[in-house]
Order: structure tokens, then C-alpha cells, then sequence
């Protein structure tokens, strides 16, 4: 009887080993690129991945800590919306989090971001407040 226990047992880890490996959303690399907005819903942005900016909110992050956001080049937010490309600097500060210091039309802003990735492979980020 013991025996058969433990080869159940044996048999239900080698099962469990054979399952799908899940990328922790922690793993700061893959948040390496550039993402466009794809939707604004109370404060939590929903970005795609791309090969550049386009016509919206976006920002890229690089494996150096260089950071460029793409946003608003004026105090005005009616459209036609200008847009412009700010540089800056990002670091981890969390398992899901990080902190941005980025120029932007009125001088440099810092503040912090928490993110996470949708099942699609999107990014989900809010920023939070300072």
C-alpha cells in the first residue's frame, strides 16, 4: 500500500513538471520596447506593443534605464493633440514597479508606475499618485 502511495505521488510531480511555464509579470525584460495606447479606462492605461510611436500616448523603455515618452507637447489637451517626445531615465523600484523622471512641456516630471501584462501579452499600467 505504501509503495503505491508513493509512486502516486512520484507520478503527480512528474505531471506537474510537464505543465506550461508561466512568465512571472515581475521580469522587468519583458517590458523592454516600445508601447502605444490602445485604452484609457479611469487612470489604467492599456498599451500595445509596437515598432514605434504613433498618434497617441506611448513610451519606451530600454534595458539601460533610458526611458522616452511620447505625450502632449503643450498645456492644452483639446484635440488636435500635438505630441512630442520626452526623454528621461526609469528604474525598478518593486516586483511591479517603476519610477519615471522624464521632461515634459513645463519642465521634468518624476513619478511612479505599476504594471502588469494581460493574457494577450499587453501591458496594464497606472500610474500612482506621488
Amino acid at each position: 500500500m505504501q509503495k503505491i502511495l508513493m509512486m502516486m505521488v512520484f507520478i503527480a510531480f512528474l505531471c506537474a513538471g510537464c505543465g506550461e511555464t508561466i512568465i512571472q509579470p515581475g521580469d522587468s525584460a519583458l517590458i523592454y520596447g516600445t508601447w502605444n495606447e490602445t485604452e484609457n479606462n479611469e487612470g489604467v492605461i492599456l498599451l500595445e506593443k509596437s515598432a514605434g510611436f504613433s498618434e497617441c500616448y506611448g513610451f519606451t523603455i530600454r534595458p539601460d534605464g533610458s526611458f522616452t515618452e511620447h505625450k502632449n507637447s503643450g498645456w492644452c489637451g483639446t484635440p488636435p493633440v500635438l505630441y512630442g517626445e520626452y526623454e528621461g531615465t526609469w528604474k525598478k523600484t518593486g516586483l511591479n514597479r517603476i519610477r519615471i523622471n522624464v521632461g515634459y512641456w513645463g519642465g521634468i516630471e518624476e513619478y511612479e508606475m505599476e504594471y502588469s501584462f494581460t493574457a494577450t501579452g499587453n501591458l496594464s499600467v497606472k500610474r500612482l499618485p506621488s
